[in-house]
């Protein structure tokens, strides 16, 4: 059973990160990894979570300048 527990370890680690990322935590960095096959699923992993980020800030971005239209807007029509 240790050998198993050894081996699903990554797994675990990549199941975390993901759970992190759909709270909220984008930039949840995942260890290196020995197996090439889970190094890749790592760096996809890691990827995302900065894509993810970037688009939260350009979404967070565009919303303000949204708001901040809307404002002149509304002052120009007063």
């Amino acid at each position: 059973s240790l050998a198993i527990a050894h081996t699903l370890a990554p797994a675990r680690a990549i199941v975390t990160a993901l759970q992190r990322m759909a709270r909220g935590q984008y930039r949840t960095r995942l260890p290196r990894f020995r197996s090439m096959e889970l190094a890749m699923i790592g760096g996809a992993v890691d990827a995302l979570g900065s894509r993810l980020e970037e688009a939260t800030q350009q979404r967070a971005t565009l919303t303000q300048r949204l708001i901040e239209i809307r404002d002149d807007e509304r002052r120009a029509l007063a």
